[in-house]
């Protein structure tokens, strides 16, 4: 009995051993779970940190920008917010003009005379240009600085008293990086003074017919003493600017110039014109700038014709009165990437190409080109619609190179733009009986072929 108990005893101690290990695995097992779990969470929270690391240092580059390339991003942002704007509020006028004519294509307040600052060079320049060609100066001819010059302040050549430079230096100067003191040192080589070259600059706006400007000095310079400064209309400022390119076609050698450099000097300045290297077309020629007149630019370009059916177009532009750089530069792009793109100068009539093919019976050659005894060059608009009617006179040979067979005319939307005569350029004879029955045979073997053919 004692044994039994015993027994049931160490049994008793077996269970309970055998449930406390269980016990225990189960805790264990629980334990590794949750160290996984746990595992698990720190690679997400690790990864997480990673990412916004990563986003921090991306961050941190993208603010670690240049000086030059944040200025950049800055302009960028700019020129797209101002290309939405109407040229109407980017300045006070503007004008687009064919260059040879004047032929206004694109205007805005160009009739109202405004502050034009220092595109006033342009007349300078033409009264400067003008004693050249009466051999009064030459681009040689070397003129002292004086302390009067050396002390002009705005744009400048930085020109020093004593300093000797040419008249070809100071030109560049005035027109590349609108020198002032360049400017007024070439009045006084012309005129003794700069009030008696202004005296000249109205004499030359007389002889160009421009009545509304008012003209106090060769520079553009505001007059702060009386608040007065150089005045002319848009309009009038294409008129100078188109005689004195028509005039003087060798300014443009100098206003195409993308910097000016003086080693001697050590001088190194940009052409201050915004869309040089910009618009390969652009070839001049002057900006200007004061608070009254804002931001100016004067402005020419030229697009190549291919001599068969379009001629050298060239466009003036000219953008008065913006309020900043950016602006200017918008606006003045615009009118000439649009005026190239919607105009151009068409050939009508030109002499060395046939205008039509003519077929006769009774000639020989049975068919011969027929050419214009004129041509001209008409300025249009690619809206426009360009036409001829020829009209034949009765063909009877012989004729001759250059006999007079009829006329054409040329019309632009309708309208009758010009007329000249039609001629042949070579012999028409008449056909002989030989001709006539070779004529007769090559007819009905053509007839013939088609039909079995």
């Amino acid at each position: 009995m004692k044994r039994n108990k015993i027994i049931i005893c160490l049994l008793a101690l077996l269970l309970i051993s055998s449930n406390a290990l269980a016990s225990a695995d189960v805790k264990n097992d629980n334990y590794l779970i949750a160290e996984n779990k746990t595992s698990e969470i720190d690679v997400q929270i690790e990864s997480e940190d990673e990412k916004e690391l990563e986003q921090e240092d991306g961050k941190s580059e993208e603010v670690e920008l240049t000086p030059e390339e944040i200025h950049q991003r800055e302009r960028d942002r700019l020129i797209k917010m101002y290309e939405a704007e109407p040229l109407e509020k980017l300045t006070t006028s503007y004008l687009l003009a064919e260059a040879d004519s004047g032929k206004i294509v694109e205007e805005y307040n160009s009739d109202k005379p405004l502050a034009i600052a220092s595109t006033t060079k342009l007349l300078s320049i033409f009264v400067v240009y003008d004693k050249l060609a009466d051999g009064s100066i030459s681009l040689d001819d070397k003129i002292i600085i004086d302390e009067e010059i050396a002390r002009i302040g705005g744009s400048s050549y930085k020109l020093k008293k004593d300093e000797e430079v040419t008249v070809e230096e100071l030109i560049e100067a005035a027109l590349i990086v609108s020198g002032n003191d360049a400017t007024v040192a070439l009045a006084k080589k012309v005129a003794g003074s700069e009030a008696n070259f202004v005296k000249l600059m109205e004499r030359k706006l007389d002889e160009l017919d421009i009545l509304d400007a008012k003209i106090i000095n060769a520079t553009g310079l505001p007059n702060y003493e009386d608040d007065t400064h150089n005045m002319m209309s848009t309009k009038s400022l294409m008129i100078l600017t188109k005689e004195l390119i028509k005039k003087y076609p060798e300014v443009l050698e100098i206003t195409s110039k993308k910097d000016l450099v003086s080693e001697s000097r050590k001088f190194d300045m940009d052409n201050t014109n915004p869309l040089l290297g910009e618009l390969s077309e652009v070839d001049g020629l002057k900006t200007g700038y004061t608070g009254k007149a804002g931001r100016c630019l004067v402005a020419t370009g030229i697009k190549k014709g291919d001599g068969v059916e379009t001629e050298d177009t060239r466009l003036i532009g000219i953008v008065m009165g913006s309020r900043g750089d950016i602006e200017r530069y918008v606006a003045s792009k615009r009118l000439f990437v649009d005026g190239f793109k919607n105009y151009k100068n068409v050939i009508i009539g030109n002499k060395s190409v046939p205008i039509d093919s003519i077929s006769s019976e009774i000639t020989y050659p049975d068919t011969f080109d027929i050419y214009t005894t004129e041509q001209d060059i008409v300025f249009k608009s690619g809206s426009e619609s360009l036409s001829k009617e020829v009209k034949l006179n009765d063909i009877i040979p012989p004729l001759k190179a250059g006999d007079k067979v009829g006329t054409v005319t040329y019309f632009i939307d309708g309208k009758d733009i010009m007329t000249t005569d039609v001629v042949i350029e070579e012999d028409l004879r008449e056909l002989n009986i030989f001709m006539k029955i070779q004529k007769s045979f090559e007819s009905l073997f053509s007839i013939t072929w088609n039909l079995f053919n």
